[in-house]
C-alpha cells in the first residue's frame, strides 16, 4: 500500500482492483495516479489501467496534485463527489472544508487547528483551497458559457489572466480550448448556467423528492414532476434554481438563473448538502445491512439520504413551528409567515416561484401577527432570530455542536428535539438523532413495549457516527406501519 493512501481496507491491491472495475461507488473516495503520464484519475476513468509500477493512490485530489500530478481531462476529477462528511467529533475540520467549498479562503487559523487539518487531510488548508478553487474554475470553463472574467470573479481569482495561467500550469494546456457548455435556456434578465453534480449510487431520488414535495412552501419552492425548483437569496444575490436527476450518469442536473452568478460556489455547496450528494452508500451498507433493527428496511432503501434544508435559519423556523403538529399543518403555518414577511423575487421566474424566505432580521419582531402559533413558538422564533442578527449564533460557522445545542436550548421554546432536528436537517450533521420524535419512538416500540427517549438514545449508539441515517430509516419504518 502506498504511503499516500489511508490504511485499512484501502490497500494498494484493493484500490487497483476497484479502478480496474470502474466501480462508481468509490468515485471520489480515492484517486488513481500514474507516474509515467503525471496524471491522476477518478476510480471510474475509462482509460486503460496503468502498469502496477507506475500506479499510486491518493485519498483526495489535493494530495495527488501535491505529488506533482495533473487532473485527467477525460474523467475530470473536479466533477467527482466530495469526500463523505466527517464525524461530528471532527466538525471543525469539516466546517473548514465546507467554507473552502463555498469560496472562503482559509486564513486566520490557529496553529493547533492548522496542524490538525494538515494531519487529517494530508495538505495545508491553503493547498486544499487551491485545488478546490482551480477545480471549480475548470468545471465552469468546460461546462458553461460564462466569460473568463465572470468565472474568475466566482472563483475568487484576482484577474482572469491569473486564473487561466494557473489552470495552464496545472493542466499543461490552455483550458479555454476545452469548452463544451451544457445547453440551458436563458431566462430574461438573468444569467443562466447548467452543471452536473455527481453522487455515488444507489441514490433514492424519488424519496428525496417526495420529502421536499410534502414540505414545499408556496411561492418559495415547488416540485413539478421529477424536478425540484426554489428561489434563493445568497450573499445579496437573488435567483432561482432547478434540479433533475440524470440517473444514467449518476448526477443531478442543476440549472441556476440569477442576474449575478458570483454566489455559484456557495450555491453548489448548499445544493450538494441539501440532497446529501457526498454520502458513502458502502459505509451505510456496512453499518445497516446486518442490523437486527434496521437491516430489513435498509435492504429496501439502500439509496437512503439525509435531506437538509436549503438554509439553516429557514429550517429552524420550520422546526419551531412544527413542534407537536403534523408536517402538513406546519407547512401551512410557515406559508402564512412567508406571505407576510417575505420579499418578492425581482427577476423572471417559473410560475409559482415568486418569494424569498424571510431573513432573521425580518422575524426578530413578528409584532401582532400570530399565524395560529402559540406565544411560546413566536417567542422562540423571535429569540433565535435575535441571536442570529446579533451574531451570537453564526449559522455559517458552527465550530462545536455542544455549544450550538446550549445556545439553542437557552431560548425558551427550543428543547432537545428541536436542537437535534436543526443539527440534522438544518446543518447537515450525520450523527444528530432526535430520540424523542414520535415517529422514532413508535418505530422503536414495534414490539409493543414503548421505549423512552433515553433508552432509544442508548440503543442508537450502535449507529454512531451515522445516526441521522438511522433516524431516516426509522421514520421509513414508522411510515410503513402507519400505512
Amino acid at each position: 500500500m502506498n504511503a499516500e493512501m489511508d490504511s485499512g481496507k484501502y490497500t494498494y491491491d484493493f484500490c487497483r482492483r476497484k479502478c480496474h472495475d470502474g466501480d462508481v461507488q468509490y468515485d471520489g473516495i480515492f484517486f488513481s495516479g500514474v507516474s509515467s503520464t503525471k496524471i491522476y484519475c477518478r476510480s471510474t476513468c475509462p482509460a486503460i489501467s496503468p502498469l502496477e509500477k507506475n500506479n499510486s493512490f491518493y485519498q483526495n485530489k489535493a494530495l495527488a496534485e501535491k505529488a506533482g500530478l495533473r487532473p485527467c481531462l477525460r474523467c475530470r476529477p473536479e466533477l467527482a463527489p466530495d469526500q463523505p462528511i466527517r464525524e461530528d467529533s471532527m466538525w471543525q475540520i469539516n466546517n473548514i472544508i465546507g467554507r473552502i467549498h463555498q469560496g472562503i479562503f482559509p486564513d486566520g487559523m490557529a496553529k493547533p487547528q492548522l496542524d490538525e487539518f494538515t494531519s487529517i487531510i494530508g495538505v495545508t488548508p491553503t493547498k486544499y483551497w487551491k485545488t478546490i478553487q482551480l477545480g471549480f474554475a475548470k468545471m465552469l470553463l468546460t461546462d458553461t458559457s460564462l466569460s473568463e472574467e465572470e468565472i474568475a470573479k466566482i472563483t475568487k481569482f484576482d484577474t482572469s489572466e491569473n486564473m487561466v495561467n494557473e489552470l495552464f500550469q496545472l493542466y499543461r494546456r490552455d483550458p479555454v480550448k476545452v469548452r463544451k457548455p451544457l445547453k440551458v435556456e436563458v431566462e430574461y434578465g438573468a444569467k443562466s448556467c447548467a452543471l452536473l453534480l455527481f453522487y455515488r449510487p444507489p441514490f433514492d431520488w424519488s424519496v428525496l423528492l417526495n420529502y421536499f414535495a410534502a414540505r414545499t412552501i408556496t411561492g418559495v419552492e415547488k416540485v413539478t414532476g421529477d424536478v425540484y425548483l426554489r428561489s434563493f437569496c445568497l450573499n445579496g444575490q437573488q435567483g432561482w434554481f432547478s434540479l433533475q436527476n440524470v440517473q444514467d450518469t449518476n448526477a443531478l442536473r442543476l440549472e441556476v438563473h440569477a442576474p449575478d452568478l458570483s454566489c455559484l460556489m456557495p450555491l453548489v455547496w448548499r445544493v450538494r448538502r441539501m440532497f446529501d450528494l457526498n454520502a458513502d452508500p458502502l459505509r451505510l451498507k456496512e453499518l445497516f445491512k446486518n442490523d437486527s433493527i434496521l437491516g430489513s428496511v435498509w435492504l429496501r432503501h439502500p439509496g437512503i439520504r439525509v435531506p437538509v434544508c436549503w438554509d439553516t435559519f429557514e429550517f429552524t423556523v420550520r422546526a419551531i413551528v412544527g413542534q407537536l403538529i403534523s408536517v402538513k399543518t406546519a407547512t401551512k403555518l410557515v406559508k402564512n409567515i412567508v406571505e407576510t414577511f417575505a420579499d418578492d423575487l425581482l427577476i423572471s421566474t417559473p410560475k409559482g416561484i415568486k418569494k424569498i424566505f424571510p431573513s432573521a432580521s425580518c422575524l426578530r419582531k413578528m409584532g401582532k401577527y400570530s399565524f395560529g402559533l402559540t406565544q411560546n413558538k413566536i417567542a422562540a422564533i423571535e429569540g433565535f432570530s435575535q441571536m442570529v442578527v446579533e451574531g451570537i449564533i453564526d449559522l455559517n460557522d458552527i465550530g462545536n455542536f455542544d455549544t450550538f445545542f446550549q445556545q439553542c436550548k437557552s431560548i425558551r421554546g427550543i428543547g432537545e428535539w428541536t436542537a437535534q432536528s436543526i443539527a440534522m436537517k438544518g446543518l447537515g450533521s450525520k450523527n444528530a438523532f432526535p430520540a424523542s420524535d414520535l415517529g422514532i419512538v413508535q418505530a422503536m416500540s414495534a414490539d409493543s413495549q414503548r421505549r423512552t427517549p433515553a433508552h432509544i438514545n442508548k440503543i442508537a449508539e450502535r449507529w454512531h457516527p451515522l445516526r441521522s441515517y438511522a433516524a431516516m430509516l426509522l421514520w421509513t419504518m414508522y411510515g410503513n406501519k402507519e400505512k
